[in-house]
């Protein structure tokens, strides 16, 4: 059955299998991978974190990473992003993309990993966050 997330002014419709199967860009229970901010959760954050991105950026962030995974068929206890990787996906300059990725981090939609290399992070959505579900 066809469910939509609404984030600021873009749209994303998902299919979610009834079934509790993982899905591109769902936990296995068919929750988001990563979840909208809410506004309480925004207006709550501190004055630096709201300085650098506003409310409607990260939830088109959230809007882009997911469906980035479900155009690309990956599952989110599958995927690390580099920093780099992310900035492509969010199609934003490299020191707005870092911002966003940053809150995302704040807000614990994505947690930050050691890569391969010294200095070298990756980015992955934040599994205990399985459990916020979609509501239409």
């Amino acid at each position: 059955s066809e469910k939509s997330f609404s984030a600021g002014h873009n749209r994303l419709h998902i299919d979610i299998d009834l079934e509790g199967k993982s899905l591109p860009g769902r936990w296995a229970n068919g929750a988001i991978a990563i979840p909208a901010i809410s506004v309480n959760e925004f207006e709550s954050s501190p004055r630096v974190v709201k300085t650098l991105v506003t409310l409607d950026e990260a939830n088109e962030a959230t809007v882009a990473l997911n469906s980035w995974m479900e155009t690309n068929e990956q599952s989110p206890e599958y995927v690390r992003l580099t920093e780099e990787q992310a900035g492509q996906i969010l199609q934003q300059p490299a020191r707005k993309s870092k911002s966003l990725l940053m809150a995302l981090c704040h807000w614990r939609r994505l947690n930050m990993v050691k890569g391969d290399t010294p200095g070298n992070m990756h980015f992955v959505p934040n599994q205990r966050r399985r459990t916020a579900r979609l509501t239409v």
